[in-house]
């Protein structure tokens, strides 16, 4: 991050160069729309839209976010409904569940324009499973919504 400038997240390319910020400057992070631009375009698609960031056994790591370290569909997530997936990505980047609106506009996009479910029923009752072929275009989806709201870039301090 600190010396590969043809890097998407070399911090050069963000105003944030390592050792910039010596003793005497100011404090702050310079911030301008092309280093923040920088910035996003180097999370989003050197991490959320990275699907090898999704595997296991990537560099002999354990499991990954949704596949194993034998590139297998972990059982967790296969277990998990949609509602619930989405879910587990949005707590996995944001630390907080989707909420409703969130949900039912993720669920119309994912289930009726995109297909990537198919519908089952089970005791009379319909609900949708994710096909297994996709899950990373499914996930990559809700990475790229999760990527482009605004608190992934900040963190709000909790009062004293």
């Amino acid at each position: 991050m600190a010396t590969s400038t043809s890097s998407p997240t070399y911090l050069g390319g963000m105003g944030w160069n390592a050792m910039s910020l010596k003793i005497g400057r100011l404090p702050s992070v310079p911030l301008d729309a092309l280093s923040f631009g920088n910035h996003h375009k180097a999370l989003r698609e050197s991490l959320l839209l990275n699907t090898n960031s999704y595997s296991g056994g990537v560099n002999a790591a354990a499991d990954g976010l949704i596949y194993d370290e034998n590139r297998d569909l972990r059982v967790f997530v296969e277990s998990l409904s949609l509602e619930d997936y989405i879910d587990y990505l949005f707590l996995n980047t944001l630390h907080r569940k989707a909420t409703a609106a969130e949900q039912q506009g993720l669920y119309d996009f994912l289930v009726n324009t995109r297909n990537y479910t198919d519908t089952q029923t089970v005791e009379g009752v319909d609900f949708e499973v994710i096909r297994t072929s996709q899950y990373l275009n499914l996930t990559e989806e809700v990475f790229d919504y999760i990527s482009r709201l605004p608190e992934l870039y900040y963190f709000t301090s909790i009062g004293q």
